[in-house]
């Protein structure tokens, strides 16, 4: 496997649509490319594991100096299984991150918080929040 950063975000658009999307509150590939795009402004950073050069998934992460906060971690469900999201949590932390830093994120309701036990995550605190708009 290889990290890289993101420089086509057609992919990691795709996924992201995938994940954030429902029949409620729709969000298509273009909306979510536009959102990334608008996010690599800042911030934060669009990271892509890479299998013999075909995107396998990414993850959209920020440096927050005293710890690195994940906002979205996603594998193509067409690669799914074989521990391939250890592998590029892995990969992020020794080759993109630095070996020790902390790493925090946050699970919705129903989210893959299993997944995130198996990789030794242990939860910290219930997050709230209160918005008129539907969180993406």
């Amino acid at each position: 496997m290889m990290v890289r950063e993101a420089k086509d975000l057609t992919e990691a658009s795709r996924m992201f649509a995938e994940m954030y999307s429902s029949p409620e509150c729709p969000l298509s590939e273009a909306e979510a490319a536009s959102r990334l795009e608008r996010m690599q402004t800042g911030p934060w950073r669009v990271t892509e594991a890479c299998i013999d050069d075909q995107v396998a998934g990414f993850a959209l992460w920020t440096d927050l100096v005293e710890y690195i906060f994940v906002r979205s971690f996603a594998i193509d469900q067409n690669v799914r299984t074989g521990g391939l999201g250890a592998r590029f949590l892995t990969a992020l932390r020794t080759d993109v991150w630095g070996e020790g830093r902390e790493v925090r994120l946050e699970v919705a309701p129903g989210g893959p918080s299993g997944f995130w036990n198996r990789l030794g995550f242990t939860a910290m605190t219930t997050g709230m929040w209160l918005s008129d708009e539907v969180p993406a």
